[in-house]
């Protein structure tokens, strides 16, 4: 088994946080610029067409700002423009649908949201290198609120975990993720600088 065979296996079975981050964060300014298409064209041609097309797409853009801030909290930089500059562009080019595009808007971005449901059944099962205590309403929001970032902290579970534990933990994953070489070829390479 060859080093590139272990760098497929772990991206291909594996989501990366930040990649995903782009992703939708993309996805987002697209359906933006899509909708902002919309408005241009709402009294132009047939409304039912724009009015179904605005609906989707801001249904669809709820969604996205639910992922997204579920996903990574650095999103809500974009979710917090992107928001309120539809909502104003709705009303002002197109007020008589506000109200069904905000509830289109709040549903979809409810539903996005929703993947934080999972995370009390999850917290049954603690494991090593997990996000911390869920079981309790203090501790599920310390993790939405993503209050255990920090040096050493991030993915502790309270009370089981020390910094050496959580440190040892990452040595021996990357290790094994790597064919055992990341270590040896460190060692080489400090002995080679020197």
């Amino acid at each position: 088994r060859g080093l590139g065979d272990v760098y497929k296996r772990q991206y291909s079975t594996t989501a990366e946080v930040f990649a995903l981050n782009n992703f939708i964060c993309a996805v987002l300014v697209y359906l933006c610029c899509a909708t902002f298409t919309q408005l241009a064209m709402y009294g132009k041609v047939g409304d039912i067409v724009v009015r179904s097309r605005l609906y989707f797409l801001t249904g669809l853009g709820g969604l996205f700002c639910g992922l997204a801030l579920s996903n990574q909290h650095s999103s809500l930089l974009l979710v917090a423009v992107v928001v309120p500059t539809i909502l104003v562009s709705v009303g002002i080019y197109a007020k008589s649908l506000l109200l069904s595009v905000f509830i289109y808007s709040a549903g979809g971005f409810l539903l996005g949201f929703s993947s934080y449901l999972y995370l009390p059944w999850a917290a049954q099962q603690p494991t090593a290198g997990s996000w911390g205590e869920l079981a309790s309403v203090e501790g599920f929001m310390r993790h939405i609120l993503r209050a255990e970032y920090g040096t050493f902290r991030l993915g502790m579970i309270v009370g089981s975990e020390t910094a050496i534990e959580r440190i040892w933990i990452y040595m021996k994953h990357t290790s094994e993720e790597s064919g055992h070489l990341v270590f040896s070829i460190l060692l080489l390479s400090l002995l080679l600088s020197v």
